[in-house]
């Protein structure tokens, strides 16, 4: 059985021109390089989108995924700022993952 280090509500501060300007919990990081955002909604909006990129780029981690339960379906994205970027890589059930109209993601190098 293989252990996966997570942490659960993981805090983060929220730093502006220095100053601690707020606090964040992200739902989950796991092996200290993901952060997994649960939602639970109708539908998935843009500041759902926002608050992953914003998460991403206050913890300083290169991955985020975004998972809704709430939809008739499950819907997820995956975030990444590691090799392009920030990118939004929309995640199917086939083997394959897009990246764009025209270039197909190796979901590994992530």
């Amino acid at each position: 059985e293989a252990q996966i280090p997570f942490i659960h509500e993981f805090a983060i501060e929220i730093i502006f021109r220095g100053q601690k300007v707020g606090e964040c919990k992200l739902d989950f990081v796991v092996a200290r390089k993901v952060i997994l955002e649960f939602k639970a909604l109708s539908s998935l909006e843009a500041v759902h989108d926002r608050q992953v990129i914003s998460y991403l780029a206050a913890s300083g981690l290169d991955v985020g995924l975004l998972l809704n339960f709430g939809a008739a379906r499950l819907e997820y994205r995956a975030f990444s700022y590691r090799f392009y970027g920030w990118a939004t890589i929309v995640l199917s059930l086939a083997p394959q993952y897009n990246c764009g109209a025209s270039r197909k993601c190796n979901w590994n190098m992530l």
